[in-house]
């Protein structure tokens, strides 16, 4: 037979200043959980794994994500231009020169924002780490 769940009819509380909470509200939320489960689990099994990042860490990095995702964005038009400059090849299976010129400048500018980005992503897991 299962075991009856124990009515929880107890509650503990205690005061933390501002920095305190968002110390443990950052930990807890890095964890997946809400700061009354985070508190529970501490104080009775004691030790939780702790991210490898902090929470400054990350508000750090945000703003380079964003705009990262932004460029990752702005490539995503590029391959579009290109493949509609792909589907104006014509009749004879060849691409017109203005276009093969304005292709090849898509895929340079793609391919220079990509190592771009790459680089950043390089310096951001490095700042993590």
């Amino acid at each position: 037979m299962s075991e009856k769940k124990k009515k929880k009819s107890k509650i503990i509380s205690f005061r933390v200043n501002e920095d305190e909470y968002e110390v443990i509200a950052g930990i807890a939320k890095s964890a997946n959980m809400n700061v009354s489960e985070y508190l529970k689990i501490r104080a009775l099994e004691g030790n939780i794994q702790q991210p490898k990042v902090s929470s400054e860490d990350l508000r750090a990095v945000v703003p380079d994500l964003t705009r990262l995702t932004g460029q990752i964005g702005r490539i995503g038009n590029n391959v579009n231009q290109s493949t509609k400059l792909l589907r104006s090849i014509g009749p004879y299976g060849f691409v017109s020169p203005k276009n093969f010129v304005e292709l090849k400048e898509v895929f340079e500018k793609s391919n220079e924002e990509i190592t771009g980005i790459r680089e950043e992503v390089k310096a951001i897991w490095h700042t993590l780490k």
